[in-house]
């Protein structure tokens, strides 16, 4: 980044949250980087994962249809789903088998507490893995571990740059709690900055990277929901989208407000169904990586913003409407358009 800003060139931040996203699950899961902030550049295993939504996305219309596990559902992933959207899926599974298996290889040698380390820690317990629940864990946690939370940092960057107010506020109280970057840690993010927090529920509530609806079937002896019998066996869900800008759970729905989220709100925002916003789902088939992925967003926004300063790339009312979200297309999570930035590195005495 500070690359970019000696030079004052603009910088393509959708990507470039990709690559580190996309970087930083390799070290967590596999003890090295895949290598995309090194060149800079996407590979062809980083554009897999970000295609391989695609191909969930028939899987799972197909799934409404045909059930999760029958004959009928494989028979129609076979013969509906796109070729380019199999393919994709096959590069991004044959990478993360590859890399498992030789991360395995290795056993507990390597130095480092990576996500493998642990699963071998714990071979010999009762409730070790195998080596292909492994590898499947492996596939879903690179996936699911690197667009869902660039497409939230890439939705975040423009809410805030998009309204100056909050950009001024937000910049204030991160260079105001931390005397230096190396002073950002996980202990010091969660603790002194409240409003970056709110932001980033904000950004979650109009921009949640997990925007189709996640499917529960009604266990046996069926359920009341919402005063409604619903039979057993039945799918249901709840629309992010729907719940998060219907005017009947906050006031209004569709702006960027922060300030909704604190203690000391307008009392506009007093009523708002904050609980509406569910961005990791509920109960126990609820996202695993909630954590994982505030403990990213918080130390690289936290980061970013403590030294440089961030203007969008053109015509701000222009962006926006390239950032339309009822014109951007969705395959379980945003296919999400560039957003070009340019910044300027904090000068500071000293």
């Amino acid at each position: 980044m500070r690359v970019f800003a000696t030079k004052g060139e603009r910088v393509d931040f959708s990507s470039w949250y990709t690559y580190t996203t996309f970087d930083l699950v390799g070290d967590l899961a596999f003890a090295e980087p895949f290598g995309c902030l090194d060149q800079g550049a996407s590979t062809e295993w980083s554009t897999s994962v970000i295609n391989v939504f695609k191909s969930a996305a028939w899987d799972q219309a197909i799934r409404r249809v045909a059930g999760a596990n029958s004959w009928l559902r494989a028979a129609l992933v076979k013969l509906l789903i796109p070729a380019s959207a199999a393919d994709w899926r096959r590069i991004h599974f044959q990478n993360s088998q590859a890399k498992t298996l030789a991360r395995l290889a290795d056993g507990m040698e390597r130095n480092h507490n990576d996500i493998i380390f642990h699963i071998l820690k714990n071979a010999e317990s009762r409730k070790g893995l195998t080596k292909a629940e492994i590898i499947m864990n492996m596939v879903l946690l690179i996936s699911a571990g690197t667009e869902t939370t660039a497409s939230l940092l890439t939705g975040w960057t423009l809410f805030i740059c998009a309204d100056p107010r909050v950009y001024e506020r937000l910049v204030a109280e991160i260079r105001g709690a931390f005397v230096s970057d190396h002073d950002i840690t996980w202990g010091t993010v969660k603790e002194r900055v409240p409003y970056l927090d709110a932001t980033i529920n904000e950004a979650l509530r109009l921009f949640s990277p997990a925007v189709t609806n996640q499917q529960r079937i009604v266990p046996p002896g069926g359920a009341t929901i919402d005063d409604h019998i619903v039979p057993p066996g039945m799918t249901v869900s709840v629309a992010p989208w729907v719940a998060c800008h219907s005017p009947l759970n906050f006031c209004d729905p569709d702006s960027f407000v922060p300030e909704r989220w604190l203690p000391d709100k307008d009392k506009r925002y007093a009523s708002d169904r904050l609980d509406a916003s569910q961005p990791f789902s509920v109960g126990p088939r609820g996202c695993i990586g909630k954590n994982l992925a505030f403990f990213e967003m918080r130390l690289i926004m936290a980061r970013l913003l403590y030294s440089f300063d961030l203007v969008l790339d053109g015509d701000r009312d222009s962006v926006l409407r390239k950032w339309d979200m009822t014109k951007i297309k969705v395959f379980q999570t945003w296919v999400k358009p560039r957003l070009w930035v340019r910044l300027t590195e904090v000068e500071r005495s000293g």
